[in-house]
């Protein structure tokens, strides 16, 4: 009788560090899971500029709607924020509102917008930035085979570049923005103090 009680209550305290246990690895495991969820929202807030080398970024000429021609080389004299993004990734889309209102405060600034769209068609991008939704500021073209975001090491989206008016890579965003932050804001500003008047560019 004795060696049964004794059993019953070491097979009790084994059911219950188990118990205890279970309850410890699920505590963990939650905390991993909010961690990953809303940890890494918030280090990517906080690590989404990235301040790189100043190195002479990769020049390129793609078409807006029209058929228009548009070069990075023509730019030079201003700052650019080069901004590539696709109707497909449901991130840019959030942030293309705000990004134009970013662009409506820096006008009359030396700073040019380039939005590169990475859809298939000018259906598709017109869906989400319609040309007459464009500020004055706002240089809107297609890259149908992404061919220019490989050249700049670009494989998620939204990404952004912001380049001086030399046409050096100073900064880049990954990843979604907050458009509307005073960080930015001045960052570009800070960019554009080094603008001149740009030579015309012979094509």
């Amino acid at each position: 009788m004795q060696v049964m009680i004794g059993g019953y209550f070491k097979m009790t305290q084994n059911r219950a560090w188990l118990g205890l246990g279970l309850g410890l690895g699920l505590t963990v495991a939650l905390t991993w899971i909010y961690f990953l969820e809303h940890g890494s929202q918030r280090g990517q807030e906080e690590t989404g500029r990235v301040e790189l080398a100043r190195q002479a970024a990769p020049l390129f000429r793609l078409k807006d709607a029209a058929g228009k021609e548009h070069s990075l080389e023509g730019l030079k004299g201003n700052a650019v924020v080069l901004h590539f993004w696709a109707s497909w990734c449901p991130p840019c889309i959030d942030e293309i509102p705000v990004f134009l209102r970013l662009a409506k405060r820096l006008e009359g600034r030396p700073v040019k917008l380039l939005a590169v769209s990475l859809d298939g068609t000018w259906k598709d991008a017109h869906k989400i930035l319609p040309s007459r939704a464009l500020p004055a500021n706002v240089i809107s073209v297609l890259d149908s085979n992404s061919a220019v975001p490989d050249e700049y090491g670009t494989y998620q989206f939204p990404e952004t570049f912001l380049l001086s008016p030399q046409l050096e890579i100073i900064t880049k965003w990954a990843g979604p923005q907050d458009w509307a932050s005073e960080p930015i804001f001045k960052a570009i500003e800070k960019a554009t103090r080094d603008a001149t008047p740009a030579a015309p560019v012979r094509r």
